[in-house]
């Protein structure tokens, strides 16, 4: 009788017993954690993943720290090959990369790594390529300046 209350008790909590897994992201931040704008880039994500309450998220974050490093492609290649033991065997539903350098190293890099993800970016203030895009379709937002007139 305990053991049939207890089925009953599972059962009747919808989305708790029965959850699907949670979707793995992975991001890559251009910046330390410790760089304002990464951390409000960051926020930003979380928040919007936060909105769905029916769904979970595993979330693992890398930083290229790329204001101390600079970048260029033999590091690229360097943190490209310590990405790929670290997550070998390791699927993520999505990466989402922040800034220029992010989604240049996305580019040059992650497809390897993750064939057929699909690459959300932001931060990006330059057009790397038509659209602005990892690959065709590819989703994000590029910051656009704004022009000042110094003459009439």
């Amino acid at each position: 009788m305990i053991l049939f209350v207890a089925i009953l008790f599972v059962a009747a909590a919808p989305g708790r017993a029965f959850a699907a897994p949670p979707v793995e992201i992975l991001v890559v931040h251009a910046y330390s954690q410790e760089y304002p704008w990464t951390r409000g880039q960051h926020l930003g994500f979380m928040n919007g993943l936060a909105r769905d309450p029916h769904r979970a998220y595993d979330v693992r974050v890398e930083y290229l720290d790329t204001k101390r490093t600079g970048y260029d492609e033999a590091y690229a290649t360097s943190v490209a090959r310590h990405l790929g033991e670290k997550y070998r065997g390791y699927g993520p539903a999505a990466v989402y990369v922040t800034d220029d350098n992010g989604l240049s190293f996305a580019r040059n890099h992650l497809g390897d790594l993750f064939p057929g993800v699909p690459v959300f970016f932001s931060g990006v203030k330059t057009r790397q390529s038509p659209g602005c895009s990892i690959r065709s379709g590819s989703p994000g937002c590029s910051r656009r300046r704004r022009s000042r007139r110094t003459s009439p």
